[in-house]
């Protein structure tokens, strides 16, 4: 075992070790009623690794697992952002529903195209290859996609005087550096190849130690109570003025539904 591959098997415990530790303190603080979605996705995630630790990165049944699960991830993927939204426009549903479809809808598309990518008939290295292949491709498509909704979410915010508990801020802005760690990860290896597989996994390996490790230190009761903005205060009259227009966005986009 390389120097490299022996950084990345740490990182993968201590990825591991630090999803069960959130996990736990998130269902301690009982935020998992909160973010269930989140919980979820923690104790899949939590339950996959402890399968696939155990088994030989190289045989079928990892690959038999790896693949047939992946698509759960993005399914998770998608819903937290969605409760991330949620939160934010609790009181926006028009805003919200435009989310939604618009999330629901690339997930179909990602999902029916990775069902199409197994179609291909036999098994061994060449066809598993070209899955995995495709595997990568549609994860890198979809993670690429959330980060634009979290960057649109954080301009949304600086924009409107929009009143948010500090846990969700903190969750938002930490999902907001993993997605775009993420794709960052799948940009570089795209444009300089397989030769840096290995560094992109340990950097993307340590990008998701340390979200856990931003979870765990900043997630707590008490931000559920405490109300924060994410921009300074507005002068009186421009307040009203955004939140005016915010309302008859919202308005517009609820109307549209009912058609």
């Amino acid at each position: 075992m390389t120097p490299g591959e022996l950084t990345l098997s740490v990182l993968h415990v201590l990825s591991t070790a630090a999803t069960a530790a959130l996990m736990i303190r998130v269902a301690y603080l009982r935020l998992h009623r909160r973010y269930r979605c989140f919980f979820g996705y923690l104790v899949f995630s939590v339950i996959r690794s402890f399968v696939l630790v155990g088994l030989d990165v190289k045989s079928t049944l990892y690959y038999d697992i790896y693949v047939f699960t992946q698509p759960l991830m993005w399914v998770f993927y998608v819903l937290m952002i969605l409760e991330i939204y949620s939160s934010i426009l609790e009181d926006h549903k028009g805003l919200y529903s435009l989310s939604r479809w618009t999330m629901h809808a690339a997930l179909g598309i990602s999902l029916v195209i990775f069902f199409l990518s197994l179609m291909p008939a036999g098994s061994g290295p060449g066809v598993q290859g070209v899955v995995l292949y495709n595997v990568h491709l549609i994860e890198r498509g979809i993670v690429f996609s959330l980060a634009i909704f979290m960057l649109l979410a954080a301009a949304f915010l600086v924009r409107y005087p929009v009143p948010l508990s500090r846990n969700v801020l903190v969750h938002g802005a930490v999902f907001g550096v993993y997605f775009l760690s993420k794709t960052l990860g799948f940009l570089t290896r795209t444009f300089l190849g397989h030769r840096v597989t290995l560094y992109v996994g340990i950097f993307l390996m340590a990008a998701a130690v340390g979200c856990m490790v931003a979870w765990l230190s900043l997630l707590n009761r008490a931000g559920e109570a405490k109300t924060v903005t994410l921009r300074t205060r507005f002068a009186p009259a421009c307040e009203h003025q955004l939140i005016g227009e915010l309302n008859a966005i919202n308005r517009t986009l609820l109307r549209a539904a009912r058609r």
